[in-house]
């Protein structure tokens, strides 16, 4: 048997080195840190990592953090190792700094499109500062339960829209005619709000709700009772004429008032 000898084979380039691992702790900073390679291929003598494509930092150390970022801004990450060889690279990792709370004014336009609905648009605060979402508030009266045929109302404030939008034109209905409506939007993320002016609306009158069918009685063989209930709500200032149409349940048939 000989003896034994002990060879080294030549280093080459790391491979597996782990993605950075990225927290934000606040909306302006930043904190990376990351893992050795799974094959080192030889002795690391630097790590660099690279904020933006740009190299921030090189050497041995294996975290790194940077403040004074732009709140919800985009950064992407990536570490590379060496030794004296060559270097690897690991996945490039996207992530965004925490939200803040947004800056600026929301300005509130609205138009009256018919008893029952408006037309609205708003725009965004300068500084969203993150996913901005808008809720439109109506403060004004509505129906307790009008599927189910309840008209009495309350005087209630209601998000009857939620959108990402700003800057476009959007259709807002099934209001009640004959009310008056303050309407505000609520730009908010995660972090804050802004409110913008409240514009007054004067919904003007509209056809008549809750129009119930008539309950039909045969006291005679040559008639027939109806009769029927108010309507839920008049939405107007005058009092409702009412119309009873009948037809004979035949084809072509005729009708009548």
């Amino acid at each position: 048997m000989s003896d034994v000898v002990n060879a080294t084979t030549e280093e080459s380039a790391p491979e597996g080195l782990p993605d950075p691992i990225v927290t934000s702790p606040s909306w302006a900073e930043l904190e990376v840190t990351w893992g050795e390679p799974e094959l080192p291929n030889g002795v690391i003598v630097r790590y660099e990592l690279y904020h933006n494509s740009i190299m921030v930092t090189s050497g041995l150390t294996r975290e790194y953090r940077v403040d004074n970022l732009q709140p919800y801004s985009l950064h992407i990450i990536q570490v590379k190792a060496c030794t004296s060889i060559g270097c690897g690279y690991s996945n490039e990792v996207k992530t965004r700094t925490q939200e803040a709370a947004p800056e600026g004014i929301v300005t509130l336009e609205v138009v009256g499109l018919d008893p029952r609905s408006v037309n609205a648009t708003w725009t965004a605060p300068e500084k969203p500062n993150g996913h901005l979402y808008f809720d439109v508030y109506f403060d004004g009266i509505f129906y307790k339960d009008a599927a189910n045929r309840d008209y009495r109302t309350d005087v209630l404030r209601k998000s009857l829209l939620r959108t990402n939008d700003s800057y476009k034109w959007t259709v807002i209905d099934n209001l009640i005619p004959y009310t008056i409506y303050k309407i505000q939007v609520n730009a908010s993320n995660t972090k804050g709000f802004i409110l913008s002016n409240i514009v007054s609306r004067n919904m003007p009158a509209g056809t008549p709700d809750g129009v119930s069918p008539p309950s039909l009685v045969s006291e005679t063989p040559n008639s027939i009772k109806a009769q029927w209930p108010p309507v839920g709500r008049v939405n107007s200032n005058e009092e409702p004429s009412y119309i009873l149409q009948f037809r004979e349940k035949r084809a072509n048939s005729i009708v009548q008032e």
